[in-house]
């Protein structure tokens, strides 16, 4: 008898126990940059003008001079040319057009000890005739190289914000 009530103890403190374990809160992604945008048009309007990565060169208030892009939405490789001359490789990692959601990762040039980066873009409905972007970017490396980076994608990004107003 004193067998099985210890065998039905142990079964209940088990069982909490994983059951505990299985609970524990989802960490908290923190972004190295994160912000919102509102724009006076509706969100249909913004998304497309930003849906199709391969034209942004369009959106960059002149910033960007020309996109070669190779592949479909999801997977898409860009080229791209900025109007300084210089050259970057990036690609769309996630495309989610049902949800206005398109993430993008820096592939080249990337500083050495940058491990991964992420550059997503979401746009939503504010109210009525009036949309959001939501751009957030997180990478993982050497503080300095990083700073580096995000400092290059404000500055993009800002251009993209330019443009978006003046369409």
């Amino acid at each position: 008898m004193m067998h099985k009530y210890l065998l039905i103890v142990f079964f209940c403190v088990a069982n909490y126990s994983c059951s505990f374990a299985q609970m524990q809160a989802a960490q908290k992604t923190s972004w190295d940059f994160d912000t919102t945008v509102k724009f006076n048009k509706p969100v249909p309007a913004l998304w497309d003008a930003i849906k199709d990565p391969a034209k942004w060169a369009t959106i960059s208030n002149g910033y960007i001079t020309s996109i070669d892009a190779k592949g479909e939405a999801q997977n898409l490789k860009r080229e791209i040319t900025f109007a300084d001359g210089s050259k970057r490789k990036d690609e769309v990692t996630q495309y989610q057009p049902e949800y206005k959601f398109i993430v993008l990762k820096v592939t080249d040039p990337v500083p050495a000890s940058i491990t991964t980066n992420t550059l997503a873009f979401h746009a939503a409905t504010e109210g009525e005739g009036i949309s959001s972007l939501h751009i957030f970017f997180r990478a993982e490396g050497d503080e300095a190289q990083k700073a580096g980076l995000i400092s290059a994608l404000r500055k993009e990004i800002a251009n993209y914000m330019e443009g978006l107003r003046k369409n």
